[in-house]
């Protein structure tokens, strides 16, 4: 199994500089200017001042009633979180856009569009003389331990019959296995936004996609090991719809011209047509490829979101199911789990990827920390 060269624990940004241009006027000391700014919602408190070094991952411009303002989204290893700079700040965002590398001081306040959430507001803000090639320090990452998502990548592919294997190995000879690992599940606001998200994703899709194999209904009348392995292989487009070196995570010039649903398939199909004698004298079939290329193509349902095709067998159905499943969870889950502005009942406001005005609810019954392990190996079953 191959090991990250990406570093588990994000380095700090000591020793780097910034330039001496500053726009606004800081209200305290510029000092560690270059440490990152904690983006952690649960460490900012209404009325501080903090400061720090984020990148701009998408900055808009809106209108309001006293002229125009700034929304940016940023992100550093800490995490995401947007910023406002109202109007009187517009001089100063001038010259500024996506991808830059910034030192900004922000009035931690009311968030936006929610106003009982925290938020920021740029006081003052300087650009940046690192590199482009920091946003590889700076991109949000996985927060689990890398090491274990490998060692359930084995369990899932532990023994598969050899037509199979012989074909991934082929994919992972032209994608790049370390690649696919390390590769974001999306940008921005949707599911698996970070460093190694889409291999960890993948491995959720295949892990229920495995729950549904094990029904006893399906025994016998699906091929579980092809279930498995197309649910790790679902999202594969992915490598090449998504640049994530040297600046935020983007589209590549590619993917803005397709989608990973039709990017995965061709690139089966690829590697079919480059291997095709070799992989046909270890079973490989041009049918079990057309299989693999229909689920990457079906996975999302419906053209409106992608797919060019609906999943046209049990195996493929589901992947579409169990891929809407850790998509939503997650998106939900870490929605209540970076929110610290429910109120005394637990109910809070957040737009996420699937519900742009959605409410959630944190409530306090459950489980202690005690139970984050998760579950016993041997869990009592009452009747």
């Amino acid at each position: 199994m191959p090991t990250s060269t990406m570093p588990q624990t994000m380095p700090s940004l000591a020793n780097t500089t910034a330039v001496d241009y500053v726009v606004g006027e800081p209200t305290v000391p510029v000092l560690g200017e270059d440490a990152a700014l904690d983006l952690n919602r649960s460490q900012l408190v209404k009325g501080d001042v903090v400061s720090g070094v984020v990148g701009i991952e998408e900055l808009s411009v809106r209108q309001g009633v006293k002229g125009a303002w700034y929304l940016l989204k940023v992100a550093n290893q800490t995490g995401r979180m947007e910023m406002k700079a109202w109007s009187e700040m517009a001089s100063a965002m001038e010259g500024f856009q996506t991808g830059d590398v910034v030192w900004v001081e922000c009035l931690v306040g009311d968030g936006y569009p929610d106003r009982s959430s925290v938020g920021l507001t740029i006081q003052a803000i300087r650009k940046s003389d690192l590199s482009a090639d920091v946003w590889d320090l700076m991109m949000p990452s996985y927060q689990g331990d890398v090491n274990a998502l490998d060692a359930r990548y084995r369990r899932l592919t532990k023994g598969m019959r050899k037509p199979i294997m012989a074909l991934v190995r082929a994919i992972w000879r032209e994608v790049g296995f370390e690649r696919w690992r390390e590769a974001p599940g999306a940008r921005g606001e949707g599911h698996h936004a970070y460093r190694h998200g889409l291999y960890e994703h993948s491995i959720e899709v295949a892990e229920i996609v495995a729950s549904y194999c094990d029904l006893p209904r399906y025994w016998g009348r699906v091929d579980r090991e092809f279930a498995i392995m197309s649910a790790l292989l679902h999202d594969l487009g992915k490598v090449e719809e998504y640049a994530w070196h040297g600046g935020p995570i983007r589209r590549s010039g590619r993917g803005r011209l397709s989608y990973h649903t039709v990017m995965g398939a061709r690139l089966i199909e690829r590697v079919w047509a480059k291997n095709e004698a070799r992989l046909a004298k270890q079973g490989v079939t041009v049918q079990l490829v057309d299989m693999f290329a229909h689920v990457c193509e079906s996975h999302h349902r419906e053209a409106e979101y992608g797919s060019p095709t609906a999943p046209l067998f049990v195996e493929a159905e589901m992947v579409a199911m169990a891929d809407d499943s850790s998509a939503k969870i997650a998106s939900i889950d870490d929605a209540t789990v970076r929110d610290v502005s429910a109120d005394e009942e637990g109910f809070s406001s957040q737009r996420i990827m699937f519900r742009p005005n959605g409410v959630f609810h944190t409530p306090d019954w459950r489980g202690s920390s005690d139970e984050a392990d998760g579950p016993d190996d041997e869990p009592e079953i009452y009747f």
